[in-house]
């Protein structure tokens, strides 16, 4: 099986690193092992491909995360005694599931979220109560799930991937830690995500769908609703938001295969606590707020099957989910800051940068990358009308001189990345037809300094999560205090 293969093969001291009790106890050396088991590309390439030509392959992926749940000391009895809310989707899927944690927890009920990518540290992937884990409650759940897997595999390889790892260790946490119910993001598609292997799931959620990760889910928008449906269990309420011509279709179709129930939810709340965010957010309010109602209708004690308004405007106002249609103030410079990563998800982050920079003093700055092996043309079609006057390409890394663990990327390296921002500057300037100022800069901080020197300006920070992390680890390291982990 391809996918079983090269994740380990830069791990020639695992035996001792995992023996080294001291080494064990901290925080740092549970990440540089992490670490070790990002793909590179190649692999990665295989992977994509044989889920693409081989659904029965990604049956096994999944049965391979099933075993290695089972090997760590999780049977399907104790996976089975986990509230879950499954949300798939192309956009929005965070924020929904951001928003639905915060309705729930401020309810009375202790909360999960298991989310990707994080921002700045791993340990944002896992949060109870609306807060990371801490580092050393990371530590000693990582080191405990690893020393299980360590010690049951059958060769040096028989290990999980960077992400089946991580959500393996969050099903110990939630179990462990006595959640009342566990909010799963989908890390990519659904029917074949690792996340996937969950069974008690009386809610589930799928956001809207757009085009991405085509070369695993593929290039039409049914095969991707076909996949993202894939979260569909038996006996489960699914909502979803109006979709693309041709996928509603899909998702009927799999709902009643799946014998499970499925509505559509319109932008029907008005409260104003939600008319201030742009549409495409008041839409992920909306289906969080059904998600999370159904979720309380569904709860044996609940005899209320509606929600308070005062604590959902709490809830509402409360929510932290940062990186998106974020806003931040350093010096002479303003930073609209947008996870935006697709075409559609970047046309929306485009009119909100230009309506809240509209009547503002101040030249249009634009920091941006593009990974994943999306293609640059249509993304710039989109950004080149805000008529920029400051263009920088930069590598998802805060500063040259330091590449935080939590965030080294082994599957496209910094240098890699670079190559790539001399091309983007190159396609840049011919398709423009303005005499814009472009640059390439070796990390956020070096185009940070240098757009300081050019006055007063409205930089929007797009086209990667990763980048925004980067951004934000600069900007606001602590992201308003929700670093300060829960132990």
């Amino acid at each position: 099986m391809v996918y079983r293969k090269l994740w380990f093969l830069h791990i020639p001291h695992l035996k001792q690193v995992m023996m080294n009790q001291n080494d064990k106890k901290t925080y740092e050396e549970a990440i540089h092992l992490l670490n070790k088991v990002q793909s590179n590309r190649n692999n990665l390439v295989a992977t994509k491909n044989q889920i693409i030509s081989n659904s029965h392959s990604s049956k096994q992926k999944l049965e391979l995360v099933e075993k290695y749940l089972v090997r760590s000391g999780i049977n399907h009895d104790a996976l089975n005694k986990l509230p879950v809310i499954h949300v798939s989707g192309t956009k929005g899927k965070g924020s929904t599931c951001a928003f639905c944690e915060s309705i729930l927890r401020h309810n009375g009920y202790k909360t999960g979220f298991f989310s990707s990518p994080h921002l700045i540290e791993v340990r944002e992937r896992i949060m109870i109560n609306g807060r990371p884990i801490s580092k050393r409650t990371f530590s000693k759940y990582f080191w405990n799930v690893m020393d299980k897997l360590d010690s049951h595999k059958e060769n040096e390889e028989d290990l999980p991937f960077y992400f089946q790892l991580l959500f393996i260790m969050a099903v110990h946490v939630f179990l462990k830690e006595n959640v009342d119910v566990a909010i799963i993001e989908v890390g990519i598609g659904g029917e074949y995500d690792p996340t996937n292997i969950v069974t008690n799931v009386p809610v589930a959620g799928i956001t809207s769908l757009g085009f991405d990760h085509t070369s695993v889910l593929g290039k039409t928008i049914e095969s991707i609703a076909w996949n993202k449906a894939g979260i569909m269990k038996k006996g489960s309420k699914v909502f979803t938001v109006p979709q693309p011509e041709g996928a509603y279709d899909v998702l009927h179709r799999r709902s009643i295969e799946r014998e499970c129930f499925l509505e559509v939810v319109r932008n029907e709340c008005c409260l104003s606590c939600i008319q201030k965010y742009p549409a495409s957010i008041q839409t992920n309010i909306n289906l969080a707020i059904k998600i999370a109602e159904e979720w309380l209708i569904s709860r044996p004690k609940q005899n209320n099957s509606f929600l308070d308004v005062e604590i959902l405007k709490k809830s509402i106002q409360d929510c932290k989910w940062p990186g998106r249609y974020e806003i931040q103030q350093k010096g002479n410079l303003s930073f609209y800051i947008d996870g935006a990563h697709t075409v559609e998800s970047i046309e929306i982050c485009m009119k909100w940068y230009l309506n809240e920079i509209k009547d503002k003093e101040g030249a249009k700055g634009l920091i941006f990358n593009l990974t994943g092996g999306r293609s640059c043309e249509k993304f710039f079609a989109i950004l080149m009308k805000c008529h920029f006057k400051h263009v920088i390409f930069v590598p998802n890394i805060a500063e040259s001189s330091i590449e935080k663990a939590d965030n080294i990327n082994l599957v496209l390296p910094v240098g890699e990345q670079l190559d790539l921002c001399h091309k983007y500057e190159e396609k840049w300037l011919n398709n423009s037809s303005r005499d814009e100022d472009v640059q390439v800069f070796p990390s956020v901080k070096e185009a940070i300094d240098y757009l300081h020197q050019k006055g007063r300006c409205h930089v929007l920070v797009t086209g990667s999560l990763h980048l925004v992390g980067a951004a934000l680890s600069l900007l606001n390291p602590d992201l308003n205090g929700n670093l300060n982990g829960i132990s």
